[in-house]
């Protein structure tokens, strides 16, 4: 009984790993996340919150835009293959 709750919780994190990979991949490769410009724990703690900020925020504007003219459905298939676009190496 305890291996199929542990099976379950599993499997609804592996589920939702992929989103949360997408958005830190964003981070780092866009938004230099990966190396700290100053030094300091409270400085790069506030670089990581302001830059996350900006991340949520311009997502915001993009899924406002697009959901005054697209129903839920077609702003996650756009943004899905737009991530994958994005994703694809360059020929």
């Amino acid at each position: 009984m305890i291996k199929n709750e542990h099976e379950a919780e599993y499997a609804k994190t592996r589920r939702e790993h992929p989103r949360i990979e997408r958005k830190l991949a964003d981070l780092v490769r866009n938004h230099g996340v990966r190396r700290a410009v100053n030094r300091g724990l409270w400085k790069v703690r506030i670089q990581a919150f302001m830059t996350a900020m900006a991340v949520n925020v311009k997502r915001m504007i993009r899924l406002l835009q697009m959901s005054s003219t697209k129903n839920v459905a077609e702003i996650a298939v756009r943004a899905e293959l737009e991530w994958k676009r994005k994703a694809s190496p360059k020929a």
